[in-house]
């Protein structure tokens, strides 16, 4: 049940992290 959070944690993150 928290592995498909923290998945798209993960992907926000790298999309946060290239936009920066």
């Amino acid at each position: 049940m928290g592995r498909g959070r923290v998945e798209l944690k993960r992907i926000e993150n790298k999309i946060n992290r290239q936009v920066t």
